[in-house]
């Protein structure tokens, strides 16, 4: 933009550009990090099928194996490399969208991605399927935690336990000095006698390892009503 040139001007006309270049949609990205410019992203008039192994055969993601806790393979970027977020550092994900937009083949790539990457006793997965439909083809894996919920009145119930759990796992975190989940399996593996701590005047066992829990609820919107 010329100097002066307010950004909001511009950001205010994305409906009108994209009337003009007879989009279905536009972004504007302003700026564009790192440069004193703004870009416009055009969506290209046909689309281009993704397979999901290109992405966890691209170098991008073996690379996001080694550095990130849940690598997630979310898609490809604009310059065609896969698009890697880290679930761990999220660690709430809400899928939003209108009807077709796509959000049902997201949930299967992050479920597909969680698959990928960890062993049933590696990766615990609570699945909410109010439907019946978009989670029925794992409900026989071997790392689901509890049988996928088709039954909406249950999963406050294993909602509530979930949140025992994790407080459970913050008081562990408290007791070895540790702050997150890799770092407690971490020590847990590297110095056995942690095993013993000392909680008032009882002795109890630390967990030797803690399993990551990833909760994959379709139609959130119909939980509230519960």
């Amino acid at each position: 933009p010329a100097p002066g040139t307010k950004v909001n001007r511009i950001t205010s006309l994305e409906h009108d550009l994209a009337l003009a270049m007879k989009a279905k949609s536009i972004r504007i990205v302003a700026p564009i990090p790192g440069r004193d410019a703004i870009g416009i992203e055009l969506p290209n008039t046909t689309r281009r099928v993704v397979a999901y192994s290109q992405l966890v055969r691209a170098a991008e993601f073996e690379k996001a194996r080694k550095k990130m806790a849940i690598p997630l393979a979310l898609g490809q970027t604009l310059s065609g490399g896969a698009f890697i977020d880290d679930l761990a550092e999220m660690p709430h994900l809400l899928v939003a969208g209108a009807t077709g937009s796509g959000k049902s083949v997201c949930i299967n790539t992050i479920l597909l991605s969680v698959l990928y990457c960890f062993e049933p006793h590696e990766m615990k997965l609570v699945l909410v399927d109010p439907k019946h439909v978009e989670l029925v083809p794992y409900k026989e894996l071997p790392h689901l935690l509890v049988p996928v919920l088709n039954d909406i009145t249950k999963v406050p119930d294993v909602l509530d336990w979930l949140i025992d759990e994790m407080e459970k796992r913050y008081k562990y975190f408290s007791r070895l000095g540790v702050r997150n989940l890799a770092m407690f399996n971490s020590k847990r593996a590297s110095d056995p006698q942690s095993l013993k701590v000392m909680l008032g005047s009882s002795e109890h066992d630390l967990p030797v390892f803690l399993p990551y829990i990833v909760v994959v609820i379709d139609e959130l919107a119909d939980l509230p009503q519960t």
